[in-house]
């Protein structure tokens, strides 16, 4: 309890005043402050003052030097006696208030964001405004959560202060070094680079965003000089009267050779049946736990594997669901909780389950998987706050988000996913082949969290001595390179850089890696992404692959050989910032740390440039469409014309419209063609979402075309718009008409092609991951009724052209009969067929006609393309039809 006089209390931002104010109970409101009013907990009340985040930052050089604005190599290395901070002038009287009720309080509270930037917003603010803390108490309010009950907690057990400033002394260790590092090594590489080709663009190097361009440079290199090389694999198909099953000897062969001369050596050489004998028979119930609890990278990882979303863009609806106080503390490494959490999260479990629309009988046993209290730092797993969200009131994309990390928090509830496992091995003259097959017993946990790895794998019944026979088949393969990465590796890649360092001399690396958690923190990965993209360093194909592009490739080159490329030493540098907040190392010795480590830096890079090479800006830009002479360059946060200076062309495209940031490829078809594609995720002054095209003005300037909206189909009238959560006429107001769907059905989000498809066609195609009140998944069609309601239809499965009685299902690779377990019927068609991947038409017309039509795409073993029908023979197997 606090009971002096003038307590003030910082906070970080505006929406977190207000949730702490509120609570408090505020007694009135000031343009940048509130009076709070007198209670309990604060028997004088207090004065409530807030940040808009970074209100000052660490001072340029040309802040201490006006000599610094031009960038000369005689000036550098750039060090000031003292680093300061300075206001940013947007915010100069919010600061001014700040500072007057700081400098008369005799209590402050730093109630910033529990993290390491929060403490350093507060602490930096201090010191911006010369606030003498000697003869003033300070406290910290530290809480993973805004909603009122956790919020009254910490301040009826406000921590001391003595934590923060060690917090601070790391937090500011790394603003400096970082600092000095981007610097030095950007001004020494711009000019150095255009010594040797004038006219290039600024050259921008950070710690960890170099260390990320190089780790994916060095992965798109191994790409590009991955050589194809043929394998050959020997399975076998296994016959006998209850259902065939296939099996796989797990050898493989580097020539047609190798694989000849094994086939001759064993009596294999043969497409005939063979005698056989099952060796083994191995079955098992197996059980799988719920997966680990959500922390922001898995959540950012998550997200954009489901819904497409940007790290970036996770972290900020994770940030707004947190002050909309339904989501626990966002910025969090961790994946794990201790037992106050559990037990708050038991008492929400009837919650969760309405809100899930799922009904289970929760077992109530934590496991060290999810609740160990010795693995938590600062803040635990992201989970649901004792205040259950209305998804009504969420955006589509916040509820998302939302509803993913509920269902992560309900699974650990849930009883375990069981499933009986048999491994079969079979020998045909004395050579092993193995199989595997699957059966879920209990779904438990798979109900919510589907992991894509779930599907039965249904074998005949078999025992150990059984004769059955044998049918060899070989399979010609290509090797394959590693996997190029999307923007939802990124955040992985930093979490988890270990795995790129596959020698066993790596392995200690590997654990520092591992132990303090990868490159950067859960707060600021998304922010090193981002610069990457926005300095033009990495861009994104057409299918969403990260990519280095030639600026980019020439600066890894450039710090090729530097402690800036290794995720070791990066790694290396985080755990000195985390001894610094420990108390074992102290901010000024890493400081000088890193000053030492640019000079080396610098040294390399005037090495390296010997042998790189640089395109100068201009010479792929395209001709500037207002003047036509010039050529539009990356001009950091614009693209403007060369010949601004020259001739006074003031033609420029900002690279952020209406807060989206805009790719090369829409700037340059916005120069080229004229207009860019639809752009959705543009936000209006009211913070709204919209979509629309960009299109360039005969004036050279910049506007939006809005796509034009679907008539409406009931009243024929008005059209129809995005309202949130729905779409629906336009004539509601006027008219009365009430046509509307909304975008997510049975627990199944919409696409805009669906819902465009209903307006239009009156129909979708086949929709899967629907769920009925049961929790059950199914797939159906959705259809526009006559009275403008929507309704489903069910895909009916076609009968079985073999047996006649079961129906044709998917099965996962293939689509087989029904009736496979129950009378051994084993009608099956592979969904892929020389490397060519059939249609769901393909299929049906397999199934009922017994035969397609021509199908383009066929790959034979020589890799040679061609075409063919498909047809269903007389022993229902598939051949190709050449006619």
């Amino acid at each position: 309890m606090i009971v002096k006089m003038n307590v003030v209390i910082l906070c970080e931002k505006p929406s977190q005043a207000r949730n702490i104010g509120s609570t408090l109970g505020i007694e009135r409101q000031h343009e940048h402050y509130f009076d709070i009013k007198k209670s309990e907990l604060l028997p004088n009340g207090a004065t409530l003052v807030w940040s808009v985040g970074h209100s000052v930052t660490l001072k340029e050089p040309d802040d201490y030097d006006p000599k610094y604005k031009i960038w000369k190599l005689d000036d550098l290395p750039i060090k000031p006696e003292k680093y300061e901070y300075k206001v940013d002038e947007g915010k100069r009287n919010l600061f001014n208030t700040m500072k007057e009720h700081l400098a008369s309080a005799k209590i402050i509270i730093n109630a910033t964001d529990a993290g390491i930037e929060g403490t350093h917003i507060f602490f930096a603010i201090l010191e911006t405004a010369k606030i003498d803390t000697s003869n003033k108490t300070l406290k910290r309010l530290w809480i993973s959560s805004e909603e009122k009950s956790e919020v009254l907690h910490g301040f009826r057990n406000l921590e001391p202060i003595e934590k923060d400033l060690l917090r601070f002394e790391r937090g500011k260790a790394r603003a400096i070094s970082d600092w000095y590092l981007g610097m030095n090594t950007s001004r020494f590489a711009t000019l150095k680079a255009n010594e040797k080709t004038p006219n290039l663009p600024k050259i921008a190097i950070g710690r960890n965003m170099q260390v990320v361009l190089s780790m994916v440079y060095q992965r798109q290199t191994e790409i590009e000089n991955f050589i194809s090389k043929p394998f050959y694999e020997l399975d076998a198909n296994f016959v006998l009267e209850q259902g065939d099953y296939k099996g796989k000897s797990r050898l493989k062969f580097a020539t047609k050779a190798e694989l000849k001369s094994f086939l001759e050596k064993n009596e294999l050489a043969s497409d005939k049946k063979l005698e056989a004998i099952v060796s083994s028979v191995i079955k098992e119930t197996k059980t799988q736990n719920a997966p680990a609890l959500l922390s922001l990278s898995s959540l950012q990882k998550l997200a954009f594997k489901k819904f497409k979303y940007d790290p970036d863009m996770t972290k900020n609806i994770a940030q707004s669901l947190y002050e909309k106080r339904v989501l626990s503390y966002p910025r969090t490494d961790s994946k794990y909780i201790s037992e106050n959490e559990y037990e708050y999260l038991k008492d929400l479990v009837g919650d969760l389950k309405t809100l899930l629309n799922i009904e289970f009988e929760p077992i109530f046993k934590p496991l060290k998987k999810h609740v160990d209290a010795s693995k938590l730092t600062d803040h635990y797993a992201l989970l649901p706050t004792r205040k259950i969200a209305d998804l009504v009131e969420l955006s589509t994309e916040e509820r998302n988000v939302y509803l993913e990390v509920v269902k992560s928090a309900t699974a650990i509830f849930m009883a375990p996913y069981k499933y009986e496992e048999t491994k079969i091995v079979t020998n045909i003259n004395e050579v092993s082949f193995y199989t595997t097959g699957r059966i879920e017993k209990v779904s438990g946990w798979k109900e919510i969290l589907q992991d894509g790895d779930s599907k039965d794998i249904i074998l005949p019944n078999v025992s150990e001595g059984q004769n059955v026979y044998g049918v060899p088949l070989t399979t010609e393969g290509r090797t394959k390179p590693p996997k190029a990465y999307n923007k939802g590796d990124l955040i992985e890649l930093m979490e988890y850089p270990g795995r790129t360092l596959d020698n066993e001399e790596y392995s200690e690396e590997r654990d520092i890696l591992s132990e303090i958690k990868g490159i950067g923190t859960a707060a600021t990965r998304d922010e090193t992404i981002k610069k990457l993209f926005k300095n033009g360093y990495l861009d994104l194909t057409d299918k969403n692959i990260v990519f280095v592009t030639d600026i980019g490739i020439s600066i890894c080159k450039l710090v090729e050989g530097t402690s800036l490329v290794s995720p070791v030493i990066t790694a290396d540098w985080e755990k000195s910032l985390k001894d610094i907040e420990n108390g074992t190392l102290k901010g000024e010795e890493f400081i000088m740390t890193i000053e030492k480590e640019v000079t080396n830096i610098n040294e390399k890079i005037t090495e390296n440039l010997k042998t790189t090479e640089f395109k100068a800006k201009d010479a792929d830009a395209p001709t500037c469409p207002k003047c036509k002479k010039g050529k539009v360059i990356n001009k950091g946060s614009v693209y403007g014309c060369t010949l601004y200076k020259e001739e006074g062309c003031n033609f420029s495209i900002f690279k952020t419209i209406a807060k989206k940031s805009i790719t090369d490829k829409q700037v340059l078809d916005l120069i080229v063609k004229g207009q860019t594609s639809v752009i959705k995720g543009f936000k209006s002054k009211e913070d709204k979402e919209f979509a629309a095209i960009l299109k360039l003005n005969a004036d050279g300037t910049v506007g939006f075309i809005f796509p034009k909206n679907p008539t409406c189909p009931k009243c024929k009238k008005g059209e129809v718009v995005d309202k949130g959560k729905l779409v629906g006429c336009t004539q509601f107001n006027d008219t009365g008409c009430d046509f509307s769907i909304f975008k997510t059905i049975a627990h199944k989000a919409l696409s805009d092609k669906q819902i465009l498809d209903l307006i239009e066609k009156g129909q979708t195609g086949v929709i899967k991951g629907f769920k009925s009140k049961e929790g059950k998944e199914f797939a159906a069609i959705l259809k526009l009724n006559v009275d403008g309601s929507i309704g489903f239809i069910f895909p009916q499965n076609a009968t079985c052209p073999k047996c006649k009685k079961g129906e044709v299902v998917d099965k996962g690779k293939v689509v087989g009969c029904t009736q496979y377990s129950k009378t051994g019927c084993n009608f099956s068609i592979f969904k892929t067929i020389s490397n060519k991947e059939l249609t769901e038409k393909h299929l049906t017309d397999l199934v009922i006609k017994g035969k397609t039509s021509k199908i383009k795409g066929f790959r034979g073993k020589s890799g040679k393309e061609f075409d063919a029908k498909l047809i269903l023979n007389k022993d229902f197997k598939i051949e190709f039809d050449f006619s």
